[in-house]
């Protein structure tokens, strides 16, 4: 396993300081919003302030528990090499943080999902609501977690060391060096990666449309918040599904100036663009979810003003 880390101009492998000290602040911002806005939507459902069906609250508890996930596997150890400039643990958590990250990342699209075909169910048959419930809530979410677990797990069978940094996304990932994987990895990224993300961008697109189509009238809870929730994975998701299908299918093709620009530039953006969704979901629900913004005003932001008051006092 390879720890070395580059730093030289002409190496397109690293960056400079300059970017470097760029995407660690944007590292930073990303990591500490991330545990605020994740530990909000979790302390809104313990007190019970979402006005949601079961089956909904069930998913975006789900959702944010991935979300914190994906900070501490993957946007924590970038931080930390980007401090370092370089990576910082050792081997076994090099290995952890990569297999955990994939997880968790690929649950947070596939729950998202799961929500979007939720509400678009209750909004085609609204009396079937009544009869969702925690534990099939529960259920489909266990399955979720089951299903994002077979590339993690297919990558431990074929070689579970297979790993090494990355300089240029600061963190650690898996090589595919095995002449296996020129067989079986497209149709896993076409199950667990491309499916999936299509999902995502046709529920979306639908009930974007449904909430057009209902203008002017009470829209129902959720549906808006939804669709900010789908809109905000494609924007942050969508360039790293099509960055691996470049490094699979078109890598070999470009020129080497070409491929240089797309495995550094591209690769940055790429990798660094999906911590937005692990951060935005508590911003999205406070513009667009009534029940959690009461919650927020009431009791987040009540308590922050009477110790602001209290320090004032002292």
């Amino acid at each position: 396993m390879n720890f070395s880390n580059s730093t030289q101009p002409e190496d397109y492998g690293s960056v400079s300081d300059t970017t470097r000290y760029g995407l660690l602040a944007w590292a930073g911002i990303t990591l500490t919003l991330s545990f605020i806005s994740n530990t909000l939507i979790l302390l809104s459902i313990y007190n019970q302030a979402l006005r949601l069906d079961k089956l909904s609250i069930v998913l975006i508890t789900h959702i944010a528990v991935s979300d914190i996930g994906y900070s501490l596997s993957a946007i924590h150890p970038t931080l930390a090499s980007l401090i370092w400039n370089g990576w910082p643990y050792d081997t076994i958590p090099c290995y952890v943080f990569h297999y955990l990250q994939v997880m968790n990342y690929s649950a947070a699209n596939m729950l998202i999902c799961a929500l979007h075909i939720s509400k678009l169910t209750t909004l085609i048959y609204p009396l079937r609501v009544i009869s969702r419930t925690n534990r099939q809530g529960n259920l489909i979410a266990s399955i979720i977690w089951t299903l994002t677990s077979i590339l993690p797990l297919s990558q431990l069978i074929v070689d579970g060391t297979d790993v090494s940094y990355q300089p240029v996304i600061f963190r650690c990932g898996y090589d595919f060096t095995n002449p296996i994987w020129d067989k079986v990895f497209s149709p896993l990224l076409l199950i667990l990666g491309v499916i999936p993300n299509v999902a995502v961008v046709i529920t979306t697109v639908t009930l974007l449309i449904l909430v057009r189509r209902i203008t002017g009238r009470t829209k129902p809870q959720g549906v808006v918040a939804y669709v900010y929730v789908g809109i905000t994975y494609i924007a942050s998701g969508l360039p790293v599904i099509l960055y691996s299908i470049y490094r699979r299918l078109l890598a070999q093709k470009l020129s080497p100036e070409l491929g240089a620009f797309f495995d550094h530039h591209v690769a940055i953006v790429a990798f660094f663009a999906t911590f937005i969704n692990a951060m935005s979901n508590a911003f999205l629900y406070y513009i667009s979810l009534d029940s959690f913004r009461v919650f927020v005003n009431r009791r987040v932001l009540l308590w922050m003003n009477s110790i602001c008051r209290g320090c004032r006092c002292s």
